[in-house]
């Protein structure tokens, strides 16, 4: 099933429609649908992550060429991350690349252009460093995640346009 990115103006809106189906016991209730389909709307036409990183599940997903999720992990994914990554695109499945993720250096290119580097034993120049390793400490012109982000967070969502920086997500991680 398909879901789109659920964001949190789409989550918003959405319980917005359903409390207002929940409080309303007159024909004002059916409003309530209507807000619900807007949410639904956004979900699927709200921007998509170009990178996604998962230090967890040593996994990344990476927007290719044709506006598709390419996703590199160490192991196999779980079937659910899969597909809710897969349904943001609006993939029926995404194969997954079993490869070392977080042991090696890794530089990845979006279709805008934009650089994102996995930095493990060197520090290698790009748009956004993503530092996975404790002992390392990198500079440079471009935007960097330090490793202690990548602890906290469970996620990493990054959004690129050309010409502007990238701009980060992070999905708390639960406790």
């Amino acid at each position: 099933m398909v879901t789109g990115n659920i964001s949190s103006a789409s989550l918003l809106v959405f319980t917005f429609g359903f409390f207002w189906i929940c409080i309303w016991q007159t024909v004002w209730r059916f409003f309530g649908v209507l807000i619900i389909f807007i949410a639904l709307i956004i979900m699927f036409l709200g921007e998509k992550p170009d990178f996604i990183y998962d230090h967890n599940l040593k996994a990344v997903g990476v927007r290719n060429s044709n506006q598709e999720l390419e996703i590199h992990a160490e192991h196999i994914l779980p079937i659910f991350t899969a597909d809710y990554w897969a349904s943001w695109y609006g993939q029926p499945s995404i194969e997954t690349v079993v490869e070392k993720i977080t042991a090696y250096d890794r530089l990845f290119i979006l279709p805008s252009g934009k650089t994102i580097s996995l930095n493990y034993w060197k520090c290698l120049d790009s748009d956004v460093q993503i530092i996975t390793s404790s002992r390392l400490q990198c500079s440079g012109h471009g935007q960097i995640i330090h490793n202690n982000e990548v602890w906290i967070y469970k996620q990493i969502l990054l959004y690129c346009n050309k010409g502007k920086q990238c701009r980060v997500e992070y999905a708390p991680r639960k406790n």
